[in-house]
Order: structure tokens, then C-alpha cells, then sequence
């Protein structure tokens, strides 16, 4: 029996033999590939850094400075005779039209032509193009400035690395492959030392099955083989039944693993998408979870604060004691949701925190932890303080011209008979205060619909000169205008803008009231309309007061009058410049102030023309 089953074993040792020198051999190869691949890998990435920092570098210097002047040899021609990196194609600067003004390349190495990026954003970059030779050439490109304006760009490229090894490298693959195949034939004996008990019981199962399959008789008649078969067999189908089990559990624990994950995922998620910040602590106090807007308003970083106690949370020590406290009240259900304002003088927040317990669905009595929720409520106050001061303003603005109003109206009553002088002059003026308080209201109406975004814009095609004439023309009806001097001074040919007419003319006839109430007895007052390639500029220009320095910061703000003297002596209610820049704003456009005290003030708002906003819409 054993000089039959000899040579089977013979050949399935051969066979194991060949298999690990194939095996020996694929490991060598991987590992040679793997080297490759991470030399190539090194390469790029040294390319990339050295790349990034030198252009970088580069386009700190001035044109003559890369390229050389003079006597002086330039930075590119340094940049390339020092340069250790065997990649290297080619350094050059270039003008804004992309003409090369200098360049210095690597044998057998064209610098391939560059498109000139128009965007600021864009003119600092990486790309891949492919010299005339088919060199596959990786390029840096920065810009070179001069005073804040565009001269050129600086180029650097590099030749994409390819798959090679130094002389070192080969010697440590060689080192290693030898060291891979020695190992071979060791591993081998001691394979075939192991599994020679093996061969030996297979050997004899072979033996025994022969026997059975010849002399059936003699099997049966063997109770003791007999029995050993079924036990056997039955061992091996108890060993598959497990096998099935286990694999069927591992695969429901996978399955419900990967659906926990999903559900603290998506909680996370949801917690995150709150408006306010979330902290949740366990029932021993410690944090299990926060969300990421704690840590923008505390300063607290995730990975130092969870699993922390909350008497460590954070340095402030209102809060601090706040939360240790919450938690001890919840853990006695004792605990009622207090509110408590925090503020944080580091970084100037207000914060409102309320703490609520977590207790089990199924237990009443069994605490699961803590919930803090922390809400930045610092808007809040500043929103309370503006309402109440544009309250206070209104009352203010509105009380003048009623007191006017009820004086005026209290002479008439109390003197029936009085001179038709009297009576002409308190209409006059009841009419004028009426008019005020009609023109604030409107404002604040017009101020507050823009503000809350429900006004409705109604854009139309407008040609500005029409537009303009039409105002110049209601305007100089006005009575105030005849005692100054009223011009219209219109570009040719102005073109079309898109426009909410009403608005616009609200806007323009402020500014207009405005150059009228604080202009000089006899002043002048100019509408103008210019026009370059891509805007239509409208101005309002006068003689008038002026404004200081101080007060163009704050010209635009609701209700914002200046301390000066001449101001003071006109009525106003600082309205009509905050509406005029709100207006503006809503068309996208822009608006300019240029003024001097004594010498007058000019207003210019600019708008798109209607091809320039097709040309940005596309």
C-alpha cells in the first residue's frame, strides 16, 4: 500500500514546491512594482512641492529681476543652474499676452504656448499639458505684480516622472528579491514537515476506502470501522450546521451594525442641522456627544471634549457650575428647565443655556444622561436695542412737525379774524409740515419693505435719457428750485438700463430735495448722466455745505444727522440717504460720495447697462 501512494505524494509535494516558487516569484514582482510606483509617487509629490513653493517664490520678484538686466543674471537662469532635480523642463516669464520675455529649458524640451487666464483667481495654478515633442510636462504659473497692477507670469514646469530606480534602489530590490527566493525552499521543509502527519492519515484513509469499495463484506464485518465512519460523518455535518450558524449570526450582527451606524449618522446629522448647539452627557456625567456649533461659540475642540466630565467641559465657570449643577438635579428628578444667561467677555457672545434630563421610555425611574442645549442669543439684544432706538427716532421725527402742526392749528382757532397774512402763512407752513411727515412716512414704508425683502420689484427696460428729463422736468416746478440754478447735462446717445422706474426716481428725487435743502442761498444743482463701456453713471451735484469726513462714514444710516451747525438749522429726519443706498443695492448697483465742507457734494450711482447684465446672466 505504501509503495502505491508513494508517488501520488511525490507529486503533490513537487506540485507545493512549484507553487511557492511561483508565489515566491509574484512577491518579487509586487514588490518591484510597489517600489516603482512609490518612486513615482515621491517624485510627483516633490515635483508639486517644489513647484508650488518656487513659482510662489517667483512671482514675488519683478520682471527684470527674473529675466535679468543688464550685466545681471536673472533668477531663472539661477533657478536652472542650481536647480537639483532631474526632472526639470523649463523656467520663463511671460507678458500678459502670453509672448515670452525669457526662458530657460531642458534639452530636447519646447516650452509649450500658455492661454493667459483672465480671472484674478486664476492666475496662480497647476496644469498638464504636453510639449511639441510629446513630453508630458507638469506646470506651475504665478503672477508678477508691480504697484497692485498685472506685468507677467512666471512659468515653471517639470517632466512628468516615469517609472525608474536608481542604483541604490536596484541594489535594495535585488538585496530583497534574493532574500524572498532564499526563504523559499526553507519554508518549503518546513511545509512539508508539517503536513507529513497529514499525508501519512490521508494515505491511510485512501487505503481504507479502497479496502471498503473491494470487501464490502470485510467492512461491515469491522463494527469498529463501521462505527468510526458514522461518527464521522456525523461530526462533519454538526461541524457544517455550526458553520452555517455562525456565518448566518455574523451576518445579522453586520447587518444590524452597519444600521446603528446609519441611525447615529443620520441623528448626528439632524442634531448638527439645529439651529442651536447640542451637548449630551451620560448619566455619570461624562460628554458622549456635541455638535459643531459649541465649538465655534465656546472655543472647545471635539476631540478634547468628549469624554470629559462636565465639571472639565470648559474654563468659564458660570457655565461650568451650571451644568454640574442641572446634571445633580436631574439624577434626583428634582430638576426644573431654568434658563440662564451666560456672557463670554473673550469673545463678546451672550449665550442662553437650558439643560433637560433623559429618562427611559420604559422606566420612568432610570436616567440615561443629560441634554444641554446652548443658544446664541447675542443678536437678540443688539435687534431689541435698534428696534427700540428706531421706535425712539420715529416718535421724535413725528413729534416736531405735529407741534408745528397743533401750534399753527391752535393760532388759527383762537384767532377767527385773523389777518389774511397770518392765515396764508400757517397754511403755508401746515402744508409744508404735512408734506414732511408724509414724505418720512413714505420713506419708512419704502426703507422697511426693502429691509424685510417683501417689496416687489417691477425691472423695465428704461433709456435714461427720457428718464431723466422727465424728473429734471417735475423737479424744476418745484418753488425752491427757482431761487438756484437748475442744470440737466446728459452724455449722447445714452443707453438702456433695467430698472424699477418708481424706485429709482424715489432715489434720485432724495438726492435731488436733499442738494436743494442743503444748498447755499443762489446755489447751483446739477442732474448728470455719463456712460463708459459698461455702466451708466447718474450724479447729483451741488454747492451746497458739504459734508465732513467724519459724517461720509455714517451719511447712509437710518436716522443719521450730522452735529454741524448748517445741518441742524434745516429740517430732516435721516432718512432719504439710507433709502437711496438700500435702493441702489436692490439693482446691483454702486454708489460714490464725493464731498468737502464749503465746497459742495456730488452723489454718483452707477448701473449696468442691459448687454452687460445679459453678458454676466449668461
Amino acid at each position: 500500500m505504501n509503495d502505491n501512494q508513494q508517488p501520488s505524494v511525490n507529486v503533490g509535494n513537487e506540485k507545493i514546491g512549484i507553487g511557492m516558487i511561483a508565489s515566491s516569484l509574484v512577491v518579487i514582482v509586487i514588490t518591484v512594482a510597489v517600489f516603482l510606483y512609490q518612486q513615482k509617487h515621491e517624485d510627483m509629490r516633490e515635483i508639486q512641492r517644489q513647484g508650488t513653493g518656487l513659482v510662489r517664490l517667483l512671482g514675488s520678484m519683478s520682471v527684470d529681476q527674473l529675466k535679468g538686466h543688464g550685466s545681471s543674471v536673472g533668477m531663472l537662469r539661477v533657478l536652472k543652474e542650481t536647480l537639483a532635480n532631474r526632472h526639470f523642463a523649463f523656467a520663463a516669464v511671460v507678458n500678459v499676452d502670453g509672448m515670452s520675455l525669457a526662458e530657460y529649458r531642458a534639452p530636447d524640451v519646447i516650452v509649450p504656448p500658455m492661454v493667459i487666464p483672465r480671472l484674478p483667481s486664476q492666475w496662480t495654478g497647476e496644469r498638464e499639458s504636453a510639449s511639441a515633442e510629446g513630453i508630458k510636462i507638469n506646470e506651475y504659473f504665478a503672477p508678477v505684480m508691480h504697484q497692485g497692477e498685472l506685468q507677467a507670469f512666471v512659468r515653471l514646469g517639470y517632466q512628468e516622472p516615469g517609472y525608474s530606480l536608481d542604483t541604490s534602489q536596484v541594489r535594495l530590490l535585488a538585496i530583497m528579491s534574493m532574500a524572498i527566493f532564499m526563504l523559499t525552499p526553507i519554508f518549503y521543509f518546513l511545509i512539508k514537515k508539517e503536513i507529513k502527519p497529514l499525508t501519512s492519515i490521508s494515505s491511510q484513509l485512501q487505503a481504507l476506502i479502497k479496502k471498503t469499495e473491494s470487501t464490502e463484506p470485510d467492512v461491515a464485518s469491522n463494527s469498529n470501522t463501521k462505527d468510526f465512519m458514522k461518527q464521522f460523518s456525523t461530526v462533519v455535518e454538526a461541524a457544517y450546521k455550526h458553520i452555517d450558524a455562525l456565518e448566518a449570526k455574523q451576518t445579522n450582527s453586520v447587518v444590524s451594525s452597519k444600521l446603528l451606524v446609519y441611525q447615529k449618522v443620520r441623528l448626528e446629522s439632524a442634531l448638527n442641522a439645529l439651529p442651536y448647539a447640542i451637548l449630551v452627557a451620560d448619566e455619570s456625567g461624562q460628554v458622549t456627544y456635541t455638535s459643531n456649533k459649541i465649538h465655534k461659540q465656546l472655543g472647545t475642540q471635539q476631540g478634547e471634549v468628549l469624554g470629559c466630565n462636565l465639571a472639565d467641559f470648559c474654563e468659564n465657570r458660570e457655565i461650568t457650575e451650571y451644568l454640574v449643577s442641572c446634571h445633580a438635579s436631574s439624577a434626583l428628578r428634582a430638576y426644573q428647565n431654568e434658563e440662564v444667561d451666560v456672557y463670554l467677555p473673550e469673545t463678546d457672545k451672550r449665550l442662553s443655556i437650558c439643560a433637560f434630563p433623559l429618562f427611559s421610555q420604559k422606566h420612568d425611574n432610570q436616567l440615561l444622561g443629560t441634554v444641554i442645549v446652548f443658544r446664541d442669543i447675542t443678536h437678540e439684544g443688539v435687534e431689541q436695542q435698534n428696534n427700540g432706538e428706531f421706535i425712539a427716532h420715529v416718535a421724535h421725527e413725528l413729534k416736531a412737525p405735529l407741534n408745528v402742526l397743533y401750534m399753527y392749528s391752535e393760532t388759527l382757532l383762537d384767532h377767527a379774524d385773523a389777518s389774511r397774512e397770518l392765515t396764508i402763512e400757517a397754511a403755508n407752513i401746515i402744508h409744508d409740515e404735512t408734506e414732511r411727515i408724509s414724505q418720512m412716512i413714505d420713506n419708512l414704508l419704502n426703507l422697511t419693505m426693502i429691509e424685510m425683502g417683501t417689496v416687489a420689484m417691477r425691472r423695465q427696460r428704461v433709456k435714461v435719457a427720457d428718464f431723466l428729463e422727465d424728473i429734471y422736468q417735475t423737479m424744476s416746478r418745484n418753488k425752491l428750485v427757482e431761487t438756484m440754478e437748475f442744470d440737466l447735462k446728459l452724455d449722447h446717445d445714452l443707453g438702456t438700463v433695467q430698472l424699477d422706474k418708481n424706485l429709482v426716481r424715489v432715489c434720485i428725487n432724495n438726492l435731488i430735495s436733499n442738494s436743494i435743502k442743503y444748498n447755499k442761498p443762489g446755489g447751483r444743482i446739477e442732474l448728470i448722466a455719463e456712460q463708459d463701456d459698461g455702466e451708466i453713471i447718474i450724479g447729483v451735484r451741488d454747492t451746497g455745505i458739504g459734508i465732513s469726513a467724519e459724517d461720509q462714514q455714517r451719511i447712509f444710516s437710518k436716522f443719521f444727522r450730522s452735529d454741524d451747525d448748517e445741518v441742524r438749522k434745516r429740517t430732516g429726519h435721516g432718512l432719504g440717504l439710507s433709502l437711496v443706498n438700500e435702493i441702489v443695492k436692490l439693482h446691483h448697483g454702486k454708489i460714490q460720495l464725493n464731498s468737502s465742507p464749503g465746497q459742495g457734494t456730488e452723489f454718483l450711482i452707477s448701473f449696468k447697462k442691459e448687454n452687460n447684465m445679459l453678458k454676466d446672466a449668461i
